[in-house]
């Protein structure tokens, strides 16, 4: 990333993402064969939590409510993840780009597949985890039941995966300040090798600057809630700013930055900040999850995008 720029990361993006479908399926392969091969693990399973093979999931966790809170909320969060929406302009032919957007949601499913049916898995061999400690239900399972070597090649394909989404992170960030931010700042007079430093730069600090949050950072709650709720800070506007951007005339500046307010809102989901400001379930007497709370901040953002459009028009509007 820091050198290549996208060419790096598309290559590595291939081999790495080889690398997690191989190692995934080797993960699976070995601890269903630890419990006599898939079937019989998934019969064992069964047979302690049926729950988890239900519609409902673990303790009828996921009710229709928390369904299409879920379903809505990555359907506006995936086309705004910024490192997806900037892969959009690099296919050669619209062939391509369509096919890729075929495949894309075919291959997610597939390759987060494998770490479910291990976490579900988990319950054989760890009945008593629960909360952010599942998180570490993949490690625990591969020293638990695979060879060290094995253990770790396959460990390395679960930070294969993570690395070929966090280098399209690092690089598109690094472009969005430095083209968006910073050189417009400049009056658009920042020179090729200049803006590249910059870039660089950037890649670095947030680097640095990742490494100290995932440290010291108090989560509080699990990953995925975590991911879904850091993400909603930016794309619940992003959404609305495209969406009204592209198909509403009207559409404006002051509206777009409302909208993109909006977003802090998401903030509401972490666990630290409701403790701090004592709005947990406990305090309100409600029950408010995180992809509830998402939902309600994308909702949010396309209110006030709509109503600082209509309140501030922009001046050429005005004007016309």
């Amino acid at each position: 990333v820091f050198l290549g720029g996208m060419r790096s990361v598309a290559l590595t993006d291939v081999v790495q993402g080889m690398m997690v479908f191989v190692l995934m399926a080797l993960a699976v392969i070995t601890v269903g064969n630890a419990f006599g091969g898939i079937r019989s693990a998934n019969e064992l399973t069964f047979a302690i939590r049926p729950d988890l093979f239900s519609r409902t999931g673990g303790g009828d966790f996921f009710t229709p409510r928390i369904w299409f809170s879920y379903i809505i909320l990555w359907v506006v969060a995936i086309p705004m993840f910024p490192q997806v929406f900037m892969r959009f302009f690099i296919p050669r032919t619209s062939t391509s780009l369509k096919l890729a957007s075929v495949l894309y949601p075919i291959v997610t499913a597939v390759l987060f597949f494998g770490p479910i049916m291990i976490g579900v898995w988990g319950h054989l061999a760890f009945p008593d985890l629960a909360g952010a400690e599942s998180d570490q239900i993949l490690p625990m399972m591969m020293a638990e039941f695979a060879p060290a070597w094995l253990s770790g090649l396959i460990l390395v394909g679960a930070l294969a995966a993570f690395m070929s989404t966090h280098d399209s992170y690092l690089l598109c960030w690094a472009a969005i300040l430095v083209e968006d931010v910073i050189n417009p700042s400049m009056g658009g007079r920042l020179a090729t090798r200049t803006r590249l430093f910059l870039a660089r730069l950037l890649i670095f600090l947030t680097g640095v600057f990742l490494l100290a949050w995932s440290i010291w950072y108090p989560m509080g709650q699990d990953m995925l809630d975590y991911l879904a709720v850091s993400g909603a800070i930016y794309f619940t506007g992003a959404f609305a700013v495209l969406l009204f951007g592209l198909y509403w005339k009207r559409a404006g500046r002051a509206g777009a930055y409302a909208a993109l307010t909006a977003g802090l809102f998401a903030l509401l989901g972490l666990t630290p900040v409701r403790r701090g400001l004592h709005l947990t379930n406990e305090n309100l007497g409600l029950d408010i999850n995180e992809a509830q709370i998402g939902l309600t901040t994308t909702v949010m953002a396309l209110l006030l995008m709509v109503a600082g459009s209509l309140l501030f028009p922009d001046r050429e509007q005005r004007m016309g």
